[in-house]
């Protein structure tokens, strides 16, 4: 259902492009509480930031019940990109912050300044100039392009234009990006009764296992010990299907990646021995699941496990 999901985003994603290219995209723009509609989109991301223990924080300047004309659609569609952006490329106990402001300096008209910054890789030099371009990738060899189409921002920047506004990018190598959205500050009169807004956060499953720990149910229901199976897959999602499928009946231990899972075996904790099967992913980052294969046959060829890939 997620991965439909994110289908559907992208044929939306290409749908607007087309309707831009043939002039056909309008703006419907009507009052909005601003600061209330930011807080709702940041707040749909933060189950993502809290498992990846981020420091994710929304910062407003803005009046709370201050009303401005905009297009909730296209402005929803900006925020969303940048924010699941920031996320994506920010490492753990990273920061990811929204802001929201009015910016009176710039000219003799005030502006809407709404900013995601992050503390994640940063942006190379050689790519900053075309990150904006549709189907652009990274050009520097080693750096994943994380599964991206290179159309969110593209679609991005030429939403922000539609609307009268800019999206820029400041970001030096290493040390983050902040990605600045500049509107039309108009003010708005609330209409008697403003039309609700509820952006879809992405599913999360239920009493996430972290990586690392064993399942809570040490036993079967006839007291006898479960046998002990471990996971290790750096997608969460299907690491969290593989333990639903699976913790009914096995004592399960997650391991986000080949590494992971090698010092989990390596480790003197009774709750990690015995080990009977490993169910591994085979692509993975800092050690892919035929290294860690190769590892344990080599130096644990006499322990009792079955190993799936």
């Amino acid at each position: 259902m997620k991965n439909g999901r994110k289908l559907g985003r992208l044929v939306e994603e290409l749908l607007e492009l087309s309707r831009l290219e043939a002039q056909k995209a309008s703006l419907k723009e009507q009052p909005t509480p601003l600061v209330s509609f930011c807080r709702q989109l940041f707040s749909a991301y933060h189950s993502g930031a809290a498992l990846k223990a981020i420091d994710y924080s929304f910062h407003s300047e803005l009046p709370e019940d201050a009303h401005f004309w905009v297009d909730r659609n296209r402005l929803e569609k900006v925020i969303n990109n940048l924010l699941s952006n920031a996320l994506k490329f920010t490492p753990k106990e990273g920061r990811v912050q929204l802001t929201a402001s009015i910016q009176e300096e710039d000219g003799p008209a005030p502006q809407l300044l709404i900013t995601v910054t992050d503390t994640g890789r940063g942006i190379p030099p050689e790519d900053l100039p075309h990150i904006f371009e549709r189907y652009f990738q990274t050009r520097r060899e080693g750096i994943s392009t994380e599964g991206g189409a290179g159309i969110g921002l593209a679609l991005s920047k030429e939403l922000a234009q539609l609307m009268n506004g800019s999206l820029s990018v400041e970001s030096e190598w290493g040390q983050g990006a902040r990605f600045c959205l500049r509107l039309p500050a108009r003010k708005a009169t609330p209409a008697k009764e403003t039309e609700g807004f509820d952006p879809v956060a992405e599913p999360v499953f239920p009493d996430e296992q972290k990586a690392g720990s064993p399942a809570a149910v040490p036993s079967n229901d006839d007291g006898s010990p479960r046998s002990k199976v471990l996971i290790v897959e750096d997608n969460r999602d299907m690491q969290q299907l593989l333990l639903q499928l699976l913790a009914d009946e096995y004592d399960c231990i997650l391991a986000n990646h080949g590494a992971e899972a090698w010092a989990v075996l390596e480790a003197e904790n009774t709750t990690v021995q015995d080990i009977e099967l490993i169910l591994s992913d085979v692509m993975m980052p800092e050690m892919d699941g035929y290294t860690l294969l190769e590892k344990i046959k080599t130096i644990r060829a006499g322990r009792n496990c079955r190993l799936s890939c």
